[in-house]
């Protein structure tokens, strides 16, 4: 399951979606795709399989493996930044 972390900021600044771990004072610029999975993990713990179907309808007439690369990158990120939680 994917959760957001207690330590995690979401925010929009200057025209730009980022996020920020407050415990570390480090912040991340968010992507379409990745806002969109942020908001989708925000509303609900959610699993990755569940997170990529939601994603992959919501971006309808994209290409699904870019989606799932995109997914998997800020995913990975996310987590390297402890703005998320892998369970």
């Amino acid at each position: 399951m994917l959760s957001i972390s207690s330590d995690a900021l979401f925010m929009l600044m200057d025209d730009e979606m980022v996020a920020m771990n407050t415990a570390t004072d480090r912040y991340f610029n968010i992507s379409d795709t990745g806002s969109r999975t942020w908001c989708l993990i925000e509303d609900q713990e959610t699993g990755v399989e569940i997170l990529y179907r939601e994603l992959v309808s919501f971006f309808a007439g994209e290409d699904p493996e870019t989606i799932k690369t995109d997914m998997f990158e800020f995913l990975d990120s996310c987590a390297d930044l402890g703005l998320i939680n892998i369970d």
